[in-house]
């Protein structure tokens, strides 16, 4: 497969496209927090019913609850529900610097958040897994395999 082939695959992916429309609404969100605060227009609520609506979406795709690319769908719901809370709406400006940072270097910081909760590790918390976690080249691998490597070459270093 040529790679403008690939690039069509994944352009015409419905994740590229829930992903795309996700960072849209919460960009869309955090600008009219701006520029409408004093009209106190809240959108809050089209966020949160978004967050559930993909989290359903990636759930029934996934045909559980609980897998990793649900995990981080449900974060950002609990983080759009936050947002939502009044006097925390600082919490999607935090959500829209995350989305800056995946969009612009495709450095994903809460999938990289998520994979250090303790079901998502294969290995014992060190630091070693951790700045794997976070420190480690953005790749095609996934980084729950990354920051396993990591533990497991700690554990292979103590065994000597």
């Amino acid at each position: 497969m040529s790679a403008q082939q690939q690039s069509e695959v994944i352009f015409l992916s419905s994740g590229w496209w829930w992903k795309t429309a996700s960072k849209a609404l919460l960009a869309t969100n955090t600008c009219l927090l701006m520029v409408f605060a004093i009209f106190e227009i809240d959108v809050g609520a089209m966020l949160i019913s978004f967050g559930m609506l993909q989290a359903g979406m990636y759930a029934w795709r996934d045909k559980s609850t609980i897998t990793f690319p649900v995990q981080i769908r449900w974060i950002y719901l609990a983080l759009f529900v936050l947002g939502a809370m009044p006097g925390m709406g600082f919490v999607y400006y935090i959500l829209l610097g995350i989305n800056v940072i995946d969009i612009v270097f495709s450095y994903t910081v809460l999938a990289r958040l998520a994979a250090l909760f303790p079901w998502n590790r294969s290995v014992p918390l060190s630091a070693e897994v951790f700045c794997a976690a976070f420190f480690s080249k953005t790749s095609t691998q996934c980084i729950l395999r990354v920051i396993a490597d990591a533990g497991l070459a700690k554990m292979r270093m103590v065994e000597r």
